[in-house]
């Protein structure tokens, strides 16, 4: 157990609460990477919660052979530095109901299965090997898809969840990975002696016209095998519940109903049960975890199926998120349509269920149908450059053309010199050949050109210095995007001044919003390193190649001790500017 005051739970279940629960600031985090702590843990969240705190985390598929019932779990692959339960503790949350947006930019640059579809297809026919020989009725069989992740995963789930809806969404920052749950499924929620449970069996894609969307609709509402697959489920929750629930108390209140979301139909039932006063959150948790909805039926020998079969840990995937309240009360979602962002890559975990009814290429397609969520979508930026033209002729351009091919790559977008060219050359002749004007050329899945005059200036340019730092480390400093949040930010603080100095938490200044830093001192031409974290401009480029500037670490200091300050990019070029308080 640590003291941290930077982690964050953001816990959205619209189902349950109107207003969303965001928990900062904690006084103690309770987590471990051993399975000999598990229960421990889970002991230590109780008495946490029984004197007036919230506790509120995430608990890990894996975890799930560690509660005391010896359920079969391939642990063997996974992360030891990863944990296996994690939660903070909290005074309260802070409660809001409007919506939050972020511009922070984001981009996810493909996504690959872990497994091929030769591997599926062996495993699945494996799958209905073990139902033949009547050691399963159902198995829910995952994989992981995995891509490369630039910049903030708190914006990519603020976009998912928007698009998505899912009403048991959350989000969940533990210090070393960020967790993007857009989950449609609930796990339990307990509200003093009453207990609810709705699993989700059974999914179908949405129609492209409303009379198609209808009888897709119709089409899992009365499927058999769809049906069967929920019943299995439910019969395995009411078996849960009945070892601690009140004799008779376990009810089917809802049975077969299909929910909407953007991409799919799915089926959900609900069960309810009530237990005795003493009768913990904590030990709700350990009695129904993993839910039965994301291991098949029955639970435990199934278990062992999926550890034979599945490659890799689960993780968060296929465990469950949600919190403890200090009244006893608990909520917690089953987490799937859940992705983990960890350093700079993304992980997203999809499967099903499979019954003796399914077939190879259904499960398929249900799978990537569950993915379509993250594959649709995959940034909210787009590759820029700012081109000088006077007298008709381009500035730099093999220089610019060779940065945005380096972005492309590294972003996988597209990626046509010809087609660029072209495009250059026809704005450019739409203008006047005598003054100075700037291309904005914008690529992302399509390509535009725009054009706009810029002005001459003759005096010097009041400038200022940031009112708070950048972080160094940020990728999307070092590439030229339309995500230009961040510099209108610094700029926007300073609204009477030409431009704004920025520097990183180190206190190396690093780039003006416009272009980059170029001092005069004794003689010799000075500019930050790129490690500083900045865009490497052309026209700096150039001036490097040529010998003209040189790279060197600089800070606050050494700026207003410059004999000059110079702001360059390459439109302008050359801008002298003067520090003003």
């Amino acid at each position: 157990m640590t003291n941290d005051q930077h982690h964050m739970v953001k816990i959205e279940f619209t189902e349950e609460h109107e207003q969303t629960m965001r928990f900062t600031n904690p006084v103690a985090i309770v987590s471990t990477t051993e399975g000999t702590e598990v229960l421990t843990c889970l002991q230590e969240i109780e008495n946490w919660t029984n004197n007036g705190y919230y506790a509120a985390g995430y608990i890990t598929y894996e975890a799930g052979a560690y509660l005391g019932k010896e359920l079969p779990i391939n642990d063997l692959v996974r992360d030891e530095s990863d944990p296996l339960i994690w939660f903070g503790i909290y005074d309260k949350p802070k409660l809001y109901q409007q919506a939050e947006t972020t511009n922070e930019p984001y981009h996810v640059t493909g996504w690959e299965q872990e497994s091929s579809r030769a591997v599926y297809t062996q495993a699945i026919a494996k799958v209905k090997d073990h139902i033949a020989l009547g050691n399963t009725y159902q198995v829910n069989y995952t994989m992981r898809l995995r891509s490369p992740f630039l910049g903030s995963a708190y914006s990519y789930y603020e976009v998912l969840k928007t698009k998505q809806r899912a009403p048991y969404s959350a989000y969940v920052h533990d210090g070393k990975r960020q967790i993007l749950s857009l989950s449609p499924e609930l796990f339990f929620k307990k509200e003093g002696t009453k207990l609810t449970t709705k699993p989700m069996k059974g999914t179908i894609r949405r129609g492209v016209t409303k009379d198609e969307d209808e009888q897709l609709k119709q089409q899992l509402h009365t499927s058999e095998k769809d049906q069967a697959e929920n019943v299995m489920i439910v019969d395995l929750l009411r078996n849960d519940l009945g070892e601690f629930a009140e004799i008779g108390s376990v009810s089917v209140d809802e049975l077969f109903t299909v929910e909407p979301y953007p991409t799919v139909w799915q089926m959900t039932s609900t069960i309810t049960a009530q237990t005795d006063d003493q009768t913990t959150a904590a030990k709700v948790l350990r009695s129904l975890f993993p839910c039965g909805s994301i291991t098949g039926a029955p639970k435990k020998e199934t278990m062992k199926i999926i550890s034979q079969l599945e490659s890799s840990t689960r993780g968060i995937y296929c465990g469950s998120i949600g919190y403890f309240s200090p009244t006893g009360d608990a909520c917690f979602n089953v987490a799937i349509r859940t992705a983990t962002v960890n350093d700079d890559h993304i992980t997203y975990g999809i499967g099903g269920g499979v019954t003796w009814d399914s077939t190879t290429a259904g499960e398929y397609e249900e799978a990537l149908l569950k993915a379509k969520i993250v594959t649709d979508h995959r940034s909210n930026v787009e590759l820029l450059e700012s081109i000088g033209v006077r007298n008709g002729r381009t500035k730099h351009m093999d220089l610019h053309l060779r940065r945005l091919h380096d972005s492309a790559m590294k972003l996988g977008i597209a990626f046509d010199e010809n087609n660029i060219r072209y495009q250059v050359t026809k704005e450019i002749e739409k203008l006047p050949s005598e003054s100075l004007y700037k291309l904005r050329v914008v690529l992302g899945s399509k390509i535009t050109v725009t054009s706009q005059r810029i002005e001459p200036m003759e005096r010097p340019q009041p400038v200022q210095m940031a009112t708070y730092p950048v972080e160094s480390t940020n990728p999307f400093l070092t590439i030229k995007t339309t995500a230009r949040g961040l510099y209108e930010q610094h700029k926007n603080e300073h609204p009477n001044v030409f431009d704004v100095l920025l520097f990183n938490e180190r206190d190396e200044v690093t780039e003006f919003t416009i272009g980059n830093l170029v001092i005069e001192r004794d003689g010799n031409w000075l500019t930050p390193p790129v490690e500083s974290g900045l865009l490497p401009g052309v026209f700096r480029e150039q001036l490097l190649r040529e010998g003209i500037i040189t790279e060197k670490i600089l800070t606050k200091e050494d700026v207003q001790c410059a004999d000059r300050v110079w702001l360059i990019n390459s439109v302008r070029e050359w801008v002298h500017v003067q520090f003003i308080n």
